[in-house]
C-alpha cells in the first residue's frame, strides 16, 4: 500500500541523520577552534584581535541550530511514518490530549503573565502538536482514499478541501473514542475561554422590517448574538416558530461550545449541559404560546441536533400535548443529528410531533454535519444542496443563507412551507437562565479513565 507521506519519511530520516552528523561535526571543530583561540590568545597579548571575538561561541550555536534541525525533523519524519502505518487513532488523539492539557495548566499557572511563556510552550509542545495532528490528518486521508477517487481537482484549493473532508469523514466515523474527542473538545473550550476571556454583549438586532419567506431567509432567523441560543417569533396569529443555534466559537463562555457537539452527537442528554439550556428555554417560550398554536422548530448544525432531541423528549411531548400545541415543520440546515435521537427515531401516534414534516438541508460538502453523530445515511428527508464545486467542510457548514445554495431545488423547496405575517410578525425575547455561563470540564489524562485500563503483563514466575 502507498502511503500518503509526499514528504517521504525515508528521506527525512536520511536528512535529519545527516543533519545530527554535521552537528557532531560541528561541535568538535568548534571546541578545536576554541582551543587554538585561546592558545593564539595567550601569546599574543600585544594586541587585541577583534575577528576572533566570539567566533567559537558562534560556531557551536551554529552546532546546537543543527541539532534542533535534526531533532524538528525526526518528529515530523515519525509523524508522516504513524500516519503511513496502521496504528491506533485512540493513542494519537490521546497524545494531542496530553500536550493540550500541559499547556492549559501552564497558561493557568502563569496567570496574566502566560505571555512570556509563549516560547517554551512551543519548544516543549509544538513539536508533539504537529506530530499528533499530521498523524491523524494522514490517517484521514489515507483511509478516505477509495471515496476521493474520481473527484476532480479544478481550482488550487481544491486538494485542501479534499483533506478537509476527510478528517471529518474518518475521525468522526468511529476512529477515535467519543470520550476521548469530547476531552479534546473541552480542552479546546478551556483554551479559547483563557485565551479570548469572556465575550462581550452585543447591541440587540433589530428584528427584520419584511421577515423573508424563502427558506435561506428562516436560516437568518438563527442567532448567534448574546444570550439568543434560543429565538422565538410570532409569525402570524396562531403560529410560532422557534429557532437554535449551533457551536459558536465566539463565545467561548456560552453554552453551545466544543464539547456540547461531541455531545449533541454521542451522548445521552442526560449529560448535555447545552440540551439542558435549550429545554430550560424551550419551556419558558411555550409560556409565551397561547394553547392551540402551530409551532415551528428550526435549528442550525447542533441547533438541529437540539431540535431532534427535543423532538424525542418525552417531557417535550407531554407539555405540548397538554397546551394542544402541534409542531407542524421541522427545518434543519446542516444540523448534527444525534446518535440518541436520529431522524427515523419513532414518536408517539397523535402526539405533537406526528405529523411533523422534516426537511433537512444539507449541502453536498458539509462533510461535519455528514459525519458527527449519527449521520443522515440516505434518509429520504434530506435535501441536498450541491453549490457545483468542492467547497471547504467548515465554509460550507456556515453557508446556509446564500440563496445560490438552493437554486437546484424545486421551487416548492427553497420556500417556507408556512406563511409569515409581516403585519403581525414579531421577536419576543425568552429569558436567560442563570447558568448560562459554562464551566470547563476538568482534564483527565489517565489513559485507563477514557479508554479502560491497558492490558497488563503477565506476572512473571
Amino acid at each position: 500500500m502507498n502511503g500518503i507521506s509526499s514528504a517521504r519519511p525515508a528521506a527525512l530520516t536520511r536528512y535529519a541523520a545527516a543533519s545530527a552528523q554535521a552537528s557532531a561535526r560541528l561541535e568538535a571543530e568548534a571546541r578545536r577552534l576554541e582551543a587554538a583561540i585561546n592558545t593564539f590568545l595567550a601569546r599574543c597579548t600585544e594586541e587585541r584581535v577583534q575577528a576572533v571575538d566570539g567566533l567559537a561561541a558562534r560556531m557551536f550555536i551554529a552546532a546546537r541550530w543543527a541539532g534542533e534541525l535534526d531533532g524538528f525533523v525526526s518528529e515530523v519524519a515519525a509523524a508522516f511514518r504513524r500516519a503511513d502505518a496502521p496504528g491506533s487513532w485512540n493513542q494519537t488523539a490521546i497524545e494531542l490530549l496530553v500536550h493540550l492539557t500541559l499547556v492549559e495548566r501552564r497558561i493557568e499557572q502563569d496567570g496574566p503573565l502566560w505571555p512570556f511563556a509563549i516560547p517554551g510552550l512551543l519548544k516543549a509542545h509544538g513539536l508533539g502538536l504537529m506530530a499528533g495532528s499530521v498523524t491523524i490528518v494522514g490517517r484521514s486521508v489515507e483511509a478516505n482514499r477509495p471515496s476521493l477517487t474520481g473527484i476532480p481537482i479544478t481550482q488550487d484549493d481544491d486538494r485542501l478541501n479534499l483533506i478537509e473532508r476527510s478528517f471529518w469523514d474518518q475521525v468522526f466515523s468511529g476512529k477515535v473514542d467519543p470520550k476521548i474527542l469530547a476531552q479534546l473538545a473541552a480542552r479546546l473550550d478551556a483554551l479559547n475561554l483563557k485565551l479570548r476571556g469572556p465575550s462581550k454583549a452585543s447591541a440587540a438586532p433589530e428584528p427584520p422590517a419584511d421577515p423573508a419567506n424563502t427558506v435561506n431567509g428562516a436560516y437568518q432567523a438563527i442567532s448567534y448574538d448574546h444570550g439568543e441560543q434560543l429565538v422565538l417569533e410570532r409569525l402570524t396569529g396562531d403560529a410560532y416558530r422557534v429557532s437554535i443555534a449551533g457551536l459558536d466559537p465566539n463565545k467561548p463562555e456560552a453554552p453551545n461550545n466544543f464539547l456540547a457537539v461531541i455531545l449533541t452527537a454521542y451522548f445521552p442528554p442526560a449529560e448535555n449541559h447545552y440540551y439542558h439550556h435549550i429545554k430550560e428555554r424551550f419551556l419558558m417560550a411555550l409560556e409565551q404560546i397561547p394553547p392551540g398554536s402551530e409551532l415551528h422548530l428550526q435549528g442550525h448544525s447542533m441547533g438541529g441536533g437540539m431540535a431532534l432531541l427535543l423532538r424525542a423528549d418525552p417531557e417535550i411531548q407531554r407539555r405540548l400535548a397538554q397546551l394542544e400545541i402541534t409542531v407542524p415543520t421541522l427545518t434543519l440546515y446542516g444540523a448534527v443529528v444525534p446518535t440518541h435521537a436520529p431522524l427515523d427515531a419513532p414518536v408517539p401516534d397523535g402526539g405533537p410531533f406526528s405529523d411533523t414534516a422534516i426537511r433537512a438541508y444539507v449541502h453536498e460538502s458539509d462533510s461535519l454535519a455528514r459525519n458527527v453523530g449519527a449521520g443522515y445515511h440516505d434518509y429520504p428527508a434530506v435535501l441536498m444542496i450541491d453549490a457545483g464545486f468542492t467547497d471547504a467542510p467548515a465554509a460550507a457548514h456556515t453557508d446556509y443563507g446564500n440563496p445560490e445554495n438552493y437554486r437546484g431545488l424545486p421551487q416548492s423547496l427553497q420556500v417556507l412551507p408556512y406563511q409569515i405575517d409581516a403585519t403581525v410578525y414579531e421577536r419576543r425575547p425568552v429569558p436567560v437562565s442563570l447558568s448560562t455561563r459554562i464551566e470547563p470540564l476538568p482534564p483527565i489524562l489517565l489513559y485507563e479513565e477514557l479508554i479502560g485500563p491497558s492490558p497488563q503483563p503477565p506476572a512473571a514466575g
